[in-house]
């Protein structure tokens, strides 16, 4: 939604007023399992859900994907089939409602900060941001949720 109080004359871009980089930020329950399982593996703590990352869209199931869909991990130039996050290889969604689909595109992927930390529930900080950092850095940033719009 744009703001209606800033849509004419004031120089708005017409960007979604309510949300930081994009309309909706998508991930996958397989990238959350992944992040559990590294956290569990590295003996630091409590697992995480997708609550921690605040998306609007959780995809709980996707059709399998065989080797050819891996790509080379740009950092280590090492191949990890099982640390792949599908959610990055999106181009669309297309989600179906009653005869009508709407269609949203990939923006891009999504930097995370020291808020994923913070467990929702408890308030307690915990390492999922060390666990990101472990197999999700490119460029700087760690990457986790794929925005759409």
């Amino acid at each position: 939604r744009v703001d209606p109080r800033k849509q004419s004359g004031t120089g708005h871009t017409g960007k979604d007023s309510y949300s930081n980089e994009a309309a909706l930020l998508v991930v996958s329950q397989r990238s959350i399992s992944l992040l559990n399982s590294i956290i569990f593996s590295q003996g630091w703590g409590k697992q995480v859900d997708s609550r921690h990352f605040r998306p609007n869209i959780v995809i709980s199931s996707m059709p399998s994907y065989g080797n050819d869909d891996y790509q080379q991990d740009s950092v280590n130039e090492n191949y990890y089939p099982d640390r792949i996050h599908p959610e990055d290889f999106w181009v669309k969604i297309v989600i179906s409602c009653e005869g009508t689909d709407l269609e949203l595109s990939a923006i891009g992927k999504c930097a995370r900060c020291q808020m994923v930390d913070i467990d929702p529930t408890s308030g307690m900080k915990g390492n999922t941001l060390r666990a990101l950092a472990q197999y999700r850095r490119e460029r700087g940033k760690i990457n986790f949720g794929t925005f759409f719009a």
